[in-house]
């Protein structure tokens, strides 16, 4: 798991720019219970 949360802080900061500094553990919390709906929605 930490390998991932390391890759994933280095690909957002080299395509996408990071905006906030935060800890990956805070990231990985973040992100610990989100929901992926069986019928996606267009926003």
């Amino acid at each position: 798991m930490e390998q991932i949360l390391f890759g994933l802080h280095d690909f957002l900061n080299e395509h996408v720019g990071v905006t906030e500094e935060i800890s990956l553990s805070q990231l990985a919390l973040d992100y610990k219970d989100t929901i992926i709906n069986k019928e996606p929605k267009k926003n």
